[in-house]
């Protein structure tokens, strides 16, 4: 079982993985990695997780355009045969 464990040195807090078994039937730690300081982690959260780039979808388009009815030329649905004629 895995468990973050916090060791207090000079009064420094510092961060550890510590995976525990049972050897000989006593609870041991068998595995440690050492994450460091709370500035650490979240430093290196951070920059392990910062996207470089965005896409941006826009997500429904081609549904909406397959729905308009037949001969529209207009997004608001209507024919240009239906609206108000220019005079001239």
């Amino acid at each position: 079982m895995t468990a973050l464990v916090k060791k207090i040195k000079n009064g420094r807090a510092y961060w550890y993985a510590t995976e525990s078994a049972r050897v000989n039937g006593q609870p041991r730690v068998v595995r440690q990695r050492y994450l460091g300081t709370v500035e650490a982690i979240e430093t290196a959260f951070d920059a392990a997780y910062e996207p470089e780039s965005i896409d941006v979808v826009e997500f429904g388009a081609t549904a909406a355009m397959w729905a308009w009815p037949a001969g529209s030329t207009s997004a608001c649905g209507s024919t240009p045969s239906s609206g108000p004629r220019a005079r001239g």
